[in-house]
């Protein structure tokens, strides 16, 4: 997904900017850090997680960290994980609330998958070369 894209599929869902963060790759994508991602990770507030339960017809994706991870639309990907280190320092694009570089980061470091990595590497390099 491109940026325009991931604007739309989150614009879509009407949801409150108090309430979710846009987490990990879609966030560096939002901020022009990469080209495209896969998918749409947002974190939410437990209250949003329950009304998007409720409201969408979601996909099961995975316990994670001792919560569920959910799909809406086979795209935006939600959990309630990462909300609140992702929230407190979060930037605006396009009025949707995501996730800063320094956290993305910290996240990256945490998970320490392959693709983290190299976007680990993407991240100090958009650091570096926009100071």
């Amino acid at each position: 997904m491109i940026k325009s894209e991931i604007i739309k599929s989150i614009k879509n869902l009407n949801l409150s900017v108090d309430d979710y963060v846009v987490i990990s790759g879609a966030s560096m994508v939002l901020q022009g850090i990469k080209k495209q991602t896969r998918d749409v990770d947002i974190a939410v507030t437990k209250q949003l997680y329950d009304k998007l339960l409720k409201e969408y017809n979601c996909q099961f994706e995975r316990n994670f960290l001792g919560n569920q991870v959910w799909y809406i639309n086979g795209c935006v990907n939600f959990s309630t994980n990462f909300y609140e280190m992702s929230k407190k320092d979060c930037v605006f694009v396009d009025g949707v609330p995501c996730q800063n570089i320094e956290s993305i980061i910290k996240l990256k470091k945490f998970l320490n998958r392959e693709k983290d990595k190299s976007d680990i590497d993407l991240l100090q390099n958009f650091i570096t070369n926009n100071k």
